[in-house]
Parts: C-alpha cells; structure tokens; sequence
C-alpha cells in the first residue's frame, strides 16, 4: 500500500465458476470470486479502438472523450485525452482519467498515477474501492466492482468489465450488447453515420482540467514521435492481424486503404517530414 508491498496468507476455498463466468479479484481481497465473464476495449495507435462487441474504429479525435461509461448504474466512467502532438490528422492517447463515484485517478504519461489530484506509490490500496499495481511495464487499476484498467504508460490502454455490465456501457467502446453492427450509437442513443460523428458526440470538455504540471513538456513529446511511430506501427500490426507480423515500413511508403486492406494499422501516409493525410480535422 501506498509503495509498500506487505505479504499474508490467506487460504482461499475452492472456486468452480460457471460457463459464462470468470474468476475476478475484489481490491483488498486475496481470494477470486466468480463474476459473468469479462469484455475488454481497448484504445492504441493513432488512435483506434476495438469495442466491447469487437468492432473497430478509426478516430484521430485530439481532445477528452468518453471511452467507456456504466450509463444505467453510473458506477463507472472512464476517459481519455488524446494530444495530436501539433499536427492535423493524428493522435495518440496521453493520458486515461477513471472516475469512481467522488475519487478520481488519472493514469498519466511514463506510468504515473494520481488519486483525487495526488501523486501516489504504487502499489496502491483504497478499500474497498480501488488497488492500483505495476506489472512490469504496465499499470492495472482494479476497482468495484469487475473493472480493471491497463495503461502501458505511453498510449495503449484496454478496460475490462465483466458480464454483469452487458447492455448498460456506453462511450466509444460500444454499449456491449453482443452486436457490433450498432456500436455507434452516441449519448442520446441514436446510431450515427460515420465513425467521426460519433466519436465526437462522446467529446467531454472536462477532460482537459484533469491536465496538471505532471503532464510532459511539449519538446519532449517531440522528442518521442519518431521512436514511438515506429514501436506502435509495430504494435498496432500484431494486434490487428493476430499473427504476430513484423514489418518494416519506410517513411515513403504509400498510404493504405483501410476499408480494401481491412486491419491496416495506420490510417495516414508516412512521410519524411512527418505525416499527413485525410483523417478527420478536430
């Protein structure tokens, strides 16, 4: 707790889940319960986002968005802010704000975490609310009830819920009803015609108040670009194809269709003096 790590034992009786359920940590609780089984999202790239359902989607929105949201109970919203890094066309994930209730935990850049505004150690224990871990090189947020969070600290993030939120998330992640043909239903509910019209009907203003001094300097984020467009071209490929590719893409290379070439990982031309392309202009 609060970058201490304290071990006890604790026997756990034995656990036999059903079918469609899973066994899922409570924060604070060494022994697994069985919850409906889990549906992940996830955010990376430029950015793109793969659904509760398993649809994906192509949005270079740059401002705070509602990723994932329990709009029936309310016992959950998270957020993210995306940066184009000063250029047209193109984003990437800078940081993740969990809401639970009154606390609020940002995920921020380089893997570090605040809690209602303060830095905090890792681990972290706020029961029986909220434990925060480092697994290696990425930060899992546990929280009540079955929503976990992973942040690699740079501009991939996935949420997890369990079963029991079929039907009632909304957000760029989809509403998790089984089917990914209606993923683009926006706040009122309605499907809209084009991936940028719905992911700018989840745009939250408030997202760019969760920015602090904690966040990295501008000249740094353009030191990154060029070391992190190679790494997430990389990255991106392997999640899209599912077969593990390792290609090598110069700067010249010709644009990809994303509709003919179905899972391509970037929707913009690279090229030497930087990318630009016909993505949606925020």
């Amino acid at each position: 707790v609060a970058g201490t790590v304290r071990c006890q034992s604790q026997r756990c009786p034995p656990l036999s889940c059903g079918p469609d359920e899973a066994p899922a940590l409570s924060p604070g609780s060494c022994c697994p319960r069985c919850l409906p089984r889990p549906a992940s999202c996830m955010a990376f790239g430029d950015p793109h986002y793969r659904t509760f359902d398993g649809r994906l989607l192509h949005f270079q929105g740059s401002c705070g968005y509602v990723l994932a949201k329990d709009c029936h109970g309310g016992d959950f919203s998270v957020h993210v802010t995306n940066d184009n890094r000063g250029r047209r066309g193109v984003a990437w994930t800078l940081e993740v704000a969990v809401l639970l209730g009154d606390v609020a935990v940002r995920l921020l850049q380089d893997r570090a975490v605040t809690v209602d505004g303060r830095l905090v150690a890792l681990p972290f224990l706020l029961e029986p609310l909220l434990y925060v871990e480092l697994q290696r090189r990425t930060v899992i947020l546990h929280a009540q009830p079955g929503l976990q969070v992973l942040w690699d600290g740079q501009s991939q993030v996935e949420v997890s819920v369990p079963g029991s939120y079929r039907g009632r998330m909304c957000g760029l992640c989809g509403n998790f009803n089984g089917f990914a043909q209606d993923d683009l239903q926006g706040p009122e509910g309605l499907l809209l015609p084009t991936e940028a019209a719905f992911g700018n009907s989840w745009q939250v203003q408030e997202s760019r108040a969760y920015r602090s001094g904690l966040e990295l300097p501008a000249v740094l984020l353009e030191m990154e670009w060029s070391r992190r467009a190679q790494e997430q071209l990389l990255w991106d490929l392997e999640l899209l194809t599912g077969a593990g590719l390792r290609l090598f893409w110069p700067p010249w290379a010709q644009c990809c269709g994303l509709r003919d070439q179905a899972q391509c990982a970037w929707s913009q031309c690279s090229q030497p003096l930087g990318r630009t392309g016909g993505g949606p202009e925020q």
